[in-house]
């Protein structure tokens, strides 16, 4: 505390010798009680202010005079005893394009009774800008008029010039994701142009071929040897086969490149009506089927939809061989996620090739035996991953495959336990 301090605040000590000596008629006791309780408040008070690395001061409105500790002028560049003493020689200390919004905080702590906080830019002698805070409240007499202004400060240069470092990095990193936003909108309008040409340029051909080699076996059959017109029918099937996978690649790069319509959408209607699909296309098959009723996700209702086609597809074909072939559709709870799953009894497979089972083009039995383009576990992977969920398989040779995959959970839906005993669905 600055001789200042001490004298203003010895100035209150005859007022309370004087009570003292009216009571006890013995003062000077009662005055050194208070001199060592001061110097020892004096010295706490000191203390704190170093340790919190605080500056404090006292304007006295009517002399003009201010105040300050070691701890302030050492925040304003200033050694001990440096600082002028007075409103002017602070100010000049203040940045120019600060003190307006300074000066009109000092005068609403003048104008009220509360305590005001602001914020300002202060130069050092050699240069240097430091960030303050401070925080003030006006001291009045009996009468209500204002006499000083107390107050502290902090220095926050180096909150202010992290925040400063943080904002150019945000900025940065804004600038850096719009030209990366850009760029990828220019390349997935390129690779969906590229994706439907290459589609356009190869169907051509491959109807072409289809369609003279069905004309070379409707109406040159009889003139064909026996081993040409199997060869033709290798043609036809090839053709039909390379036109498929073609269509498997467009809707692969479709559930890539489109934009995602997020809604409350009904997977347990999605996976009935996926299942009358196979199912009236096979009429003569009989399939147990269960879908657990109840259940949501918040995703794109025509990504789902392609989702259990395809892997209802997959629990369809691959049970084809079974003599008591179900299939089943649910949920279970796996710590705080909801895990969807398509299981079946089908011929299953070997998990060490498990590794494969979402990769285009990867068989893990031959097509002869289960035909397919190998392209609707891709499209499951991708569709899953673009909501943010992901998709894995668990099988054994013999005794079927289960899908397993997680999605974004629906806020106003109540998780529901996986129900063995479900209803069948269709």
């Amino acid at each position: 505390m600055s001789d200042a301090h001490r004298a203003s605040a010895a100035e209150a000590l005859p007022a309370a010798v004087s009570f003292g000596e009216s009571a006890e008629g013995d003062a000077a006791p009662l005055q050194s009680a208070l001199q060592s309780t001061l110097r020892l408040s004096e010295e706490r008070l000191l203390l704190t202010q170093q340790i919190g690395q605080v500056g404090s001061f006292e304007w006295n409105m009517h002399s003009g005079r201010s105040c300050w500790t070691p701890e302030l002028e050492a925040m304003h560049g200033l050694r001990p005893g440096e600082f002028g003493g007075n409103r002017a020689s602070w100010e000049q200390l203040v940045l120019p394009e600060d003190r307006p919004a300074v000066m009109a905080a000092v005068q609403q702590a003048i104008d009220s009774d509360e305590a005001v906080e602001g914020e300002w830019r202060v130069r050092w002698p050699d240069g240097t800008v430091r960030w303050l805070v401070g925080r003030f409240r006006v001291i009045r007499d009996p009468s209500g008029k204002a006499q000083s202004v107390i107050g502290v400060n902090v220095d926050i240069t180096r909150r202010k010039l992290a925040e400063l470092e943080l904002r150019q990095v945000n900025q940065q990193l804004e600038q850096l994701l719009s030209e990366r936003t850009e760029q990828f909108g220019g390349l997935r309008r390129e690779l969906e142009a590229f994706t439907y040409s290459v589609a356009h340029d190869l169907r051509a051909p491959l109807r072409g071929m289809n369609g003279f080699a069905k004309l070379l076996l409707d109406e040159h059959l009889e003139a064909l040897p026996g081993q040409a017109r199997e060869w033709l029918r290798h043609i036809q099937g090839n053709a039909v086969a390379m036109s498929q996978l073609v269509d498997g690649l467009l809707a692969l790069a479709k559930v890539t490149l489109g934009q995602l319509q997020l809604s409350q959408v009904d997977l347990s209607e999605l996976a009935r009506a996926a299942i009358a699909e196979h199912a009236a296309r096979e009429p003569d098959r009989q399939v147990s089927v269960t879908v657990e009723p109840g259940l949501s996700a918040w995703a794109d209702r025509g990504l789902m939809h392609g989702l259990f086609v395809n892997l209802l597809a997959n629990a369809w074909k691959f049970t084809r061989d079974v003599p008591h072939p179900y299939i089943e559709v649910g949920c279970q709870q796996q710590g705080e996620a909801r895990v969807y799953f398509v299981r079946d009894n089908g011929v299953g497979f070997n998990m060490e090739y498990a590794n494969k089972l979402f990769v285009p083009f990867q068989r893990l039995h031959a097509p002869r035996r289960f035909p397919g383009t190998a392209i609707g576990l891709a499209a499951c992977h991708r569709i899953v991953a673009r909501h943010g969920g992901r998709i894995w398989g668990q099988g054994k040779v013999g005794e079927g495959a289960t899908f397993f995959f997680t999605l974004p959970a629906v806020p106003s839906v109540q998780p529901r336990a996986f129900n063995s005993s479900s209803a069948p669905g269709a």
